[in-house]
């Protein structure tokens, strides 16, 4: 029973298909390249029939085959002109099977069959010197399932036959679309040449012509040979390569000239190889800022200076295909840190529009930079498209990335306020006077553009505090010092806010202030009752005053006299004193013995009892004590607004030298009847000789050195009791140890003193 009347009666008798899967097959005509699908009849001459193979190889376990042509199924075996020939044009008919069907391969095995190119000659409709070209189709089916699931395999027929010697059937090598400088290697292409004739033939010259302007190497390469020579009915393979430098059709002519015979005329077979360099580009034409400038420059959008104030500007950026290949979209993104991104918002992509920009077609992205920080910001928005998924050769790694540079600048200015509150401190309100309280604040700029302050407003509005100035600008790093004055109208508590319009994140920036208003009243200030220090050592006498009294005021006058003779001004200490970080505005001792100290702080005294310690140089005087006392219309506690807002009373004190050239004071009342010392020792110019006679007497002096002899120094005069100095030169002196020897009488005292210099 033959296989089709088996399936004929699976059919009719049991009413069922009996199903089986696609055959498990390879059909091929390369057996080194399998996926080959061109079988190459190659160039032969008229009335010259030329045979090809193919194999079908069964690799499952039932019997396959291609059948007879099963009016119920698609045909099993068909040879039919390609596309772009009509159907009913003999060419194909050039084409014929070498076998019959059907064809039936057994689980395991393989079957090789063959094509037969007839290579008609003196049929006018198959002309010869033109490459035939057809379709073989096959399909390959189970033999027990002839209308099942099918594997369908088509060859591309090609032949020529000619008149001439040499001849190729592929005389036309078109590399279609490769990348301009195709990395990494440029694509290549094989252009074979046949021999025709059963005799060897020998090749004269091998040239490749241009057909397009050359601008630098040639663009199109062919790889020629030494001394070419094909044998009988044999093949020349020449390798083609096309590395365009630009955009744009290229083309050329590749010659072989040869000689059938010794004694033939040259004769040339020309070969066409063409080619067109394709490129990518999108590229950024221009951009307009809806509220700012926006500038393009080359792959850079730079939106400018735009301040942090969550408006930011929007910037409709066009591009244009600038390429000559069409461009599709695959992805839009941005690049940079979280910063930069989140302050470049895409509010049009690309692909809204359509994924697909043409040659030559303008699009729009709409960017908007709204920065919430300050400082530089900078992306990088990649478009990803699908140059390298479109079958273009030499396409370099990269190639469907475009990246341009979106940047911009954050201005933010920011406000700093020291002090970031104000203390009136406590003021003394006056029937007759207007007292005034000034603090000052400085504004800082510490953000990297401009700050404006545009007003200052008080609260409560009823307060009486005037600043200045109200308005002004600062740089970055700027500063600017406001004044604010306050001038109290009622008694006690009080507290608002001094509040700063600016252009900053913080609109408005509050420096909260409060006063204590209280009544006049009165002050004590004086001096400790004694003090004592040496003759020539630095004194210091401290200037007591009411402590909860001196904090109602912020500056003062102090005006003290004292014996000139003893002491002089020298300067101030104010560590630890109520007085500390006020200025000392005036310090002035004229005439001698009367100094007025004016002193300022920057917000009221502290509450200390000690407001000033003053200090003098000491001297010997003609007495060993001085009363210092303040002059109490002269000293003065008050403010801004008013010199004098409290009762002044003093309390003087008494300065005391503490001793005599090393002899306290005290030893004047002792029974001794003559003491002397010199001051300072060791001297180098003049020295003080002080002396103290209980009785009125006489006393003279004399300065005796090593050798016995003697200066004299005071000759013999009548003193009352007491104290007496008198001046000692020592300049003329050589420096070395002398005795002063003060003598009375039969009473006399003696010093060792010394000149050094």
């Amino acid at each position: 029973m033959n296989r089709s009347f088996f399936l004929l009666l699976c059919l009719l008798t049991l009413g069922v298909v009996c199903a089986h899967a696609q055959p498990t097959a390879e059909v091929y005509c390369n057996p080194f390249d399998r996926a080959d699908t061109v079988m190459d009849f190659g160039v032969t001459l008229e009335g010259s029939p030329t045979t090809r193979t193919y194999v079908i190889e069964n690799n499952g376990l039932t019997t396959i085959g291609v059948l007879e042509t099963n009016p119920l199924a698609d045909p099993y075996y068909l040879i039919i002109n390609v596309p772009g020939i009509p159907p009913e044009d003999p060419r194909k008919e050039e084409f014929e099977r070498g076998e019959r069907l059907a064809y039936y391969i057994p689980a395991g095995e393989k079957r090789t069959f063959s094509v037969i190119y007839l290579a008609f000659a003196g049929n006018p409709l198959f002309p010869p010197d033109r490459v035939v070209e057809a379709l073989l189709k096959l399909r390959i089916v189970d033999s027990l399932d002839p209308l099942g699931t099918s594997l369908d395999k088509t060859f591309r027929l090609r032949a020529l036959k000619t008149t001439s010697i040499l001849a190729s059937t592929a005389p036309w090598i078109a590399f279609d679309s490769v990348y301009v400088n195709p990395q990494p290697l440029a694509p290549t292409s094989p252009y074979t040449i046949d021999n025709a004739i059963s005799r060897r033939v020998t090749v004269d010259r091998q040239i490749l012509e241009m057909q397009t302007t050359l601008v630098g190497p040639p663009e199109i390469e062919v790889d020629t040979f030494m001394n070419v020579e094909f044998g009988p009915e044999d093949s020349v393979v020449w390798t083609t390569r096309y590395k365009p430098y630009n955009r744009g059709l290229d083309s050329a002519h590749f010659l072989v000239v040869y000689r059938p015979d010794v004694t033939a005329r040259p004769d040339t077979v020309v070969g066409i190889i063409s080619g067109i360099g394709v490129e990518q580009r999108l590229t950024l034409i221009g951009a307009i800022g809806d509220q700012l400038p926006v500038v393009v420059r080359g792959d850079t959008v730079d939106f400018g200076d735009v301040p942090t104030d969550g408006v930011g500007v929007t910037a409709k950026i066009i591009v244009r295909n600038d390429g000559n290949v069409n461009i599709g979209v695959l992805s839009e993104s941005k690049s940079g840190t979280l910063r930069d991104t989140a302050a470049f918002a895409v509010t049009r992509h690309l692909a809204d529009k359509g994924p697909t920009i043409r040659t030559g077609v303008f699009d729009t992205l709409e960017v908007t930079f709204a920065p919430t920080d300050g400082g530089d910001h900078r992306i990088r928005y990649v478009v990803g498209t699908d140059l390298r998924q479109r079958g273009i050769d030499g396409v370099p790694d990269g190639a469907q990335i475009t990246q341009w540079h979106f940047k911009g600048f954050g201005q933010r200015p920011q406000i700093q306020v020291t002090p970031a509150e104000i203390d009136f401190g406590t003021v003394v309100l006056l029937a007759t006077c207007t007292s005034i309280v000034e603090r000052t604040i400085t504004v800082r700029n510490i953000g990297n553009a401009e700050l404006r302050v545009d007003s200052i407003r008080i609260s409560p509005a009823t307060a009486r505090i005037s600043v200045s100035p109200l308005t002004f600008r600062l740089p970055p790093g700027g500063s600017q010092v406001v004044r604010c004055i306050y001038e109290p109208e009622s008694d006690g508590s009080f507290a608002g806010a001094i509040t700063i319009f600016t252009n900053s994140l913080i609109r408005s920036y509050d420096v909260q202030y409060v006063a204590t208003v209280v009544r006049p009243d009165s002050i004590n200030v004086g001096v400790p009752e004694v003090t004592y220090a040496r003759p020539g050592s630095i004194a210091g006498i401290a200037v007591l005053a009411t402590p909860e009294r001196l904090k109602t005021t912020d500056r003062c006058v102090l005006t003290m006299n004292f014996n000139p003779n003893l002491l002089r001004y020298r300067g101030v200490l104010q560590t630890g004193t109520a007085s500390e970080g006020a200025q000392v505005i005036d310090a002035t001792e004229q005439p001698r013995g009367s100094l007025r100290l004016a002193l300022q702080a920057p917000a009221n005294f502290l509450e200390r009892p000690e407001l000033i310690t003053i200090l003098f140089d000491t001297f010997l005087g003609e007495s060993a004590s001085t009363d210092v006392s303040f002059s109490t219309g002269s000293t003065t506690f008050g403010n801004a607004g008013c010199s004098s807002v409290l009762t002044v009373s003093s309390e003087s004190g008494q300065f005391m030298l503490d001793s005599l050239c090393g002899l306290s004071y005290k030893t004047v009342v002792s029974s001794v009847r003559l003491l002397a010392g010199v001051f300072p020792n060791p001297a180098t110019d003049v020295t003080t000789v002080t002396f103290v006679v209980r009785d009125k007497q006489h006393v003279s002096a004399v300065l005796l050195d090593a050798f016995g002899r003697s200066y004299e120094v005071l000759e013999p005069r009548e003193f009352t009791p007491g104290v007496h100095t008198i001046p000692m030169p020592v300049g003329h002196l050589p420096s070395a140890a002398y005795t002063l020897v003060v003598r009375s009488g039969s009473v006399f005292s003696s010093v060792p003193f010394v000149v050094g210099r």
